[in-house]
């Protein structure tokens, strides 16, 4: 039996004379720290055990790769293996360090190889699919990558599949060794015009936001949209038609949006890079992403703030307050809801006054602050009447009339010590109802019937922390304005139905 390289359908009449192809997968995680162990000593790895974890994963657990790292620290007995582990740190470098002047052991040597046999197509896709953003890539993303047909797409990946340059490691996505995505970034820079590198780039990133923002539609349908422009020429959004797969579709592209928020910022693609964690807010919220909704929000406000784009700059800083309320620094919150105040009077846009009131009394309900709750409940109701809104007006009615039933928000009392608050008293009814099989009702939706996929990810709260039952069916509760509800569910950030 022999093992062979496939690199393209030439291949094929090796196989046809009974050799039989053998696909070597990178080692696992114990396998590849006991080779580089056994190479480069037991004494020296046990006395470096993070730099022998480091070295593992920088190669990507690749037995060449490990080899000639082992092969170089054993030659320089005196160094650390954290150093070793340095000269590896950023993958322009990386190639670099795994010269050996072998053209046998070299790895650029031989990922040239099978690059050298592709065709036109499947190469150029290579090359993209260094600078595009990752970890993984689907045949829908991949045509609007190279600007072709999902086939060309398909028959394009296959090839990379076929030449061991790309895995199928999940079915219908594919994925580059973190060295092989190394490399196919350096053929890039070398052999793609800057010009057409940025055009691929922008039909990805443009191929994300269309279809995370027609997603995040599906999730949340009374969510008011942005403005997108058309899509680019070669550009075909996923067509989805249910919440559940918008939900799926997040969930399968989550690792890849982060990285296209962070690629559209690097590139200066500074609408890709507000919009796009726009379209995320919901699914991060209700995933119990935080961190990373906080840090994709200040993305987002510095590029719309470098567009000079004021609605955007409102939008992003609104969102990023949301993730901090949600983490629990409503100090933080506080500040860009303020801000954001002065940037809708400065559009003349009372609705979005109105929804920055209701989040303040949100996060005032948080911090046991009810009076101050009340107050923004009944700001947000005036500028909703003044703008005509009635659909946010029976929203913020709803929030009057549920901190106005409190006495606490009337006397200014706050609950002494041991005395239960607001917030624990209502997630202890929500517990209840939970383990009664029964469903609470949101009292101040601004529609009755948006879809929202549960989690069983913890709200913070400063007296204690809920959590939504885990459910893939998203919920359609009827709005009740009688119902003793949990602020968790009330005009919280993000829930669709109660967008303030």
């Amino acid at each position: 039996m022999r093992a062979i390289p496939a690199a393209d359908t030439r291949d094929v009449k090796f196989l046809a004379a009974g050799a039989r192809q053998i696909t070597l997968d990178v080692l696992p995680d114990g396998e590849a720290r006991e080779l580089l162990t056994r190479r480069v000593g037991t004494k020296r790895a046990r006395a470096e055990p993070g730099a022998v974890e480091e070295l593992t994963q920088l190669c990507g657990r690749l037995p060449l790769a490990l080899v000639v790292v082992a092969a170089r620290a054993a030659a320089r007995s005196a160094m650390p293996l954290a150093a070793a582990a340095a000269e590896l740190t950023g993958t322009a470098a990386r190639l670099g360090a795994l010269q050996t002047g072998d053209p046998l052991t070299d790895v650029r040597t031989v990922f040239s190889w099978s690059y050298q046999h592709l065709g036109q197509e499947p190469a150029r896709l290579f090359r993209l699919l260094g600078v595009c953003p990752g970890p993984d890539i689907t045949a829908s993303a991949t045509a609007a990558l190279l600007g072709i047909g999902q086939d060309g797409a398909r028959a394009a990946l296959d090839a990379l599949a076929m030449a061991n340059l790309a895995a199928e490691h999940v079915p219908g996505r594919f994925v580059l060794h973190d060295l092989l995505r190394a490399y196919a970034a350096e053929q890039a820079d070398e052999r793609e015009p800057p010009t057409e590198r940025t055009a691929a780039i922008q039909r990805a990133l443009d191929y994300y936001l269309h279809t995370s923002h027609a997603a995040a539609l599906l999730l949340d349908p009374a969510r008011e949209p942005v403005t997108l422009d058309p899509p680019q020429h070669g550009v075909i959004p996923e067509p989805l038609t249910s919440s559940q797969q918008a939900l799926a579709w997040f969930e399968a592209e989550h690792r890849v949006l982060i990285s296209a928020v962070r690629a559209a910022d690097q590139t200066g693609s500074d609408t890709y890079a507000w919009q796009l964690p726009w379209a995320m807010e919901d699914f991060l919220n209700w995933r119990g992403h935080w961190q990373e909704w906080a840090a994709t929000q200040r993305t987002a406000v510095a590029a719309a703030t470098r567009l000079g784009d004021v609605a955007g700059q409102a939008t992003a800083r609104r969102l990023l307050a949301h993730s901090f309320a949600r983490i629990g620094d409503y100090v933080q919150a506080s500040g860009l809801l303020t801000h954001c105040l002065g940037l809708y009077r400065q559009l003349g846009d009372q609705v979005g006054e109105g929804r920055v009131h209701q989040t303040l009394g949100w996060v005032a309900e948080r911090q046991n602050r009810y009076a101050d709750a009340l107050s923004h409940a009944e700001q947000a109701l005036a500028l909703y009447k003044t703008a005509g809104d009635q659909a946010r007006q029976a929203a913020a009615l709803n929030n009057v009339g549920w901190f106005s039933s409190w006495p606490v928000t009337i006397t200014g009392h706050e609950p002494s010590a041991g005395e239960p608050s607001l917030c624990t008293a209502n997630s202890a009814t929500a517990a209840a109802r939970q383990a009664a099989g029964t469903a609470s009702a949101t009292p101040s939706t601004s529609s009755a019937t948006s879809p929202k996929p549960s989690t069983a990810t913890a709200t913070p709260s400063t007296s204690s922390a809920t959590s939504v039952p885990a459910s893939t069916k998203p919920s359609s509760s009827p709005t009740s304005a009688t119902s003793a509800t949990p602020p968790e569910t009330r005009e919280e950030p993000g829930l669709p139905g109660s967008r303030p």
